[in-house]
Order: C-alpha cells, then structure tokens, then sequence
C-alpha cells in the first residue's frame, strides 16, 4: 500500500519494469498508438489515485479518479485502487474487471478479458497472492484464497482456493502442475 512519496515512485517504478523502452528516452519516445501508451498511463494513475487516497490529498484524488475513470473508459479496465501489489504488468487492451474487495499479490500478470469478482450468493472477494498470472478469459469468484505462483489458464472459472505453485486450466478448474509436476487434480 502507499503511504509516501517514496513508495508511489518504488511502485510506479516496478510496474513500469515489465514494459519495452524501460528509462526515459522509453517513455518519451513511446509510440502513444501501441499497447504499452496506454498500460502505462493507466497503472500511473492507478498509483496515483492511490497515493492522494492513501496520504488525504482531496484535491490530487479528484483529479486521479477522474483520470483514472477516463483512463479506464478507453481501456476497458476497471481497476480500483489499493488492490494490486507492486510490479503489474496489463498485457494489451480489453477488459480486466477486479472488485475492489480483492487483494493481488506482487508481480501480478493479467491478459484480456479477466474477471475477478464476488461471488453473488455468498459475498466475499479472491485474495491472491505474489506472482499471479492470469490468462486471456479467466474468470475467479468468491471467497477464496489462491496460493503463490499460481497460473490460471485461459477461460478457466475459479471459484474453489488454490494452493501454491499451482498451474489450474479447465471449465471446472482442474490442477494440471502442481509444485513442477504433472498432475490432475480437481478442485
């Protein structure tokens, strides 16, 4: 969470490690078409919004939410604050939904068109934890707690916990590696 100055620059630094054209001459000379233009405004206002939360700047987070709506409009990502841990990477475009209830973890990695969300019957968010990759269409619910290192596969539908070094494909979600090795266990 950010609470100073210096972790909104070790924040906005470590999300921006993940991107091509690291430094400066990276982000001047960015193409403001591609992909990464667009990722890298979005997770900058994200920090941002959480830093004048964080730290009771009223008028800095008027202006942060706004961007960030706006931001998010065009992107399609709805994004809440002091959700993601540090180093976030946002592959392309398209929807990436997270409730604002959830916690990720470090080094999360999400592709298009992932939901992280409540589950509507009994409540509750996912709480994720470090090194989190979800792929293109995956889709996580509930009150549930998915371990370290874990890889969700593509349109894969999580609603049961999973735990650490874990890589879970499937519609039911089923345990395909676990810990290095080839398994199949269903959750």
């Amino acid at each position: 969470m950010i609470r100073s100055w210096e972790d909104y620059k070790a924040y906005v630094k470590a999300d921006q490690s993940n991107f091509v054209g690291r430094g400066l001459r990276g982000q001047a000379f960015a193409d403001p078409i591609c992909d990464q233009y667009l990722q890298r405004q979005y997770l900058r206002c994200l920090r941002m919004a959480e830093y004048a939360i964080n730290c009771h700047h009223p008028l800095l987070k008027l202006y942060a939410l706004w961007r960030l709506r706006r931001l998010g409009r065009i992107s399609g990502f709805q994004i809440p604050p002091n959700v993601l841990g540090k180093g976030v990477t946002l592959f392309h475009w398209g929807t990436i939904i997270i409730n604002g209830e959830a916690r990720i973890g470090r080094n999360a990695t999400f592709q298009p068109n992932v939901v992280i969300g409540k589950n509507k019957k009994k409540g509750g968010s996912p709480q994720i934890g470090d090194n989190f990759y979800a792929c293109a269409g995956a889709r996580i619910f509930g009150e549930i707690t998915i371990g370290h290192n874990v890889r969700i596969g593509p349109n894969c539908c999580v609603y049961k916990s999973i735990p650490d070094n874990c890589t879970v494909v499937g519609n039911p979600a089923v345990i395909v590696r676990k810990d290095g090795i080839k398994c199949k266990i269903k959750l």
